[in-house]
């Protein structure tokens, strides 16, 4: 979820700054994360207002609070578009739009899917419901904005032809949120950020470094949290590691990558959009990655890091390769770096979407 309300955070600040008025309905944990981590000013740029309503995950009859909550609060800002981000969210805009414009209220939806989401229920009746109305509701949909082609093939695959407009917008960083990272670098030699389960290969990272040979020791710092992270604690100590492995509990999105000479990305499957590859590049670090949809979009040709997935002896041999000539994935990542910053900036993230709004509306 981190990466969905950073996608929509992004959003929002290059919307506010091209001059549009801009609101957030947001459930309880998206509000939280606001208090938490985000400062008056981000709170002002929602010049329409920033609204929590509860959603729940399951279909029930909260499900019809929700939507008139949504239709009244887009109704009293006199609101032009709204956009859903995910498989809820946009079932609400789309059927508070349709509604709406019955009644004589121009109003456009657009819908974000997420790549995880798509066909999360698999073949019980629940997914067969949700993929049913999600053709249903592409009648009411004046565009959707893929993320990456990637998930455009899971949403055809899994849901069939996109029946509206579309459009594959890859997200966008912000090059201010890696800016000033510049405290205690390179103090260990990996980095690894990122959930702490089994899909981020977290147990592939440690299971290296136990074995490296070429240099004695390795350092690296794990940033994050997940239901594995009582497990890599265990492993770590198992294995006499406590002195070289630090563990920082904070979310990996704030990470700071320029605190280690090397980003490690062992994932086994790609779930979100990975900012935390474009923060990492955007540091100017080498990265270690596995080749996992939208990461090899992303690279286009750039990178030949990519390893095969869930391949502890391939990650094993990049990583004491870098041991031992870290000079090749130095010039590496500055060319990346570049090709990050020119093709994935959240300005021309955003510029793309609004003209796909305009587009779409007129």
């Amino acid at each position: 979820m981190a990466g969905v309300f950073r996608y929509v955070q992004d959003l929002i600040i290059e919307q506010a700054r091209l001059g549009f008025e801009v609101g957030l309905i947001c459930d309880r944990y998206i509000a939280n994360e606001i208090s938490r981590y985000k400062t008056q000013e981000f709170q002002n740029l929602c010049k329409l207002g920033i609204f929590e309503i509860p959603m729940t995950t399951r279909l029930g009859f909260s499900d019809i609070r929700c939507l008139r909550k949504i239709r009244k609060i887009a109704e009293n800002s006199q609101a032009h578009v709204l956009h859903g981000h995910g498989p809820k969210a946009a079932a609400y805009t789309r059927l508070a739009t349709a509604k709406m414009n019955r009644h004589g209220k121009k109003i456009a939806s657009f819908y974000t899917p997420l790549s995880q989401n798509i066909d999360s229920a698999g073949n019980t009746f629940t997914g067969s419901f949700k993929r049913a109305a999600e053709r249903r509701l592409a009648t009411y949909t004046d565009g959707i904005i893929f993320e990456s082609t990637y998930c455009a093939n899971i949403f055809q695959q899994h849901i069939g032809d996109v029946l509206c407009p579309h459009r594959i917008i890859p997200h966008g960083i912000r090059s201010q949120e890696v800016e000033g990272h510049t405290v205690n670098e390179n103090v260990y030699d990996f980095i690894f950020a990122g959930d702490l389960n089994k899909n981020s290969g977290i147990d592939l990272f440690i299971k290296a470094m136990s074995n490296i040979t070429v240099q004695t020791p390795v350092t690296a710092l794990i940033v994050g949290n997940g239901s594995e992270k009582t497990n890599v604690k265990r492993q770590i100590r198992k294995l006499g590691f406590s002195q070289h492995i630090q563990l920082q509990d904070q979310s990996p999105y704030e990470a700071d990558f320029r605190q280690a000479r090397c980003c490690v990305i062992p994932a086994r499957r790609q779930e979100i959009f990975p900012y935390i590859f474009l923060n990492a590049a955007l540091s100017e670090i080498p990265i270690i990655a596995t080749n996992t949809g939208i990461i090899s979009e992303i690279t286009s040709g750039t990178s030949k890091t990519l390893l095969p997935t869930d391949d502890s002896r391939a990650l094993l041999e990049r990583m004491e390769a870098f041991l031992l000539d870290s000079l090749p994935f130095e010039i590496e990542a500055e060319l990346f770096a570049e090709h990050v910053d020119k093709m994935f900036s959240a300005q021309r993230m955003t510029d793309a979407i609004m003209e796909f709004y305009f587009t779409a509306v007129i």
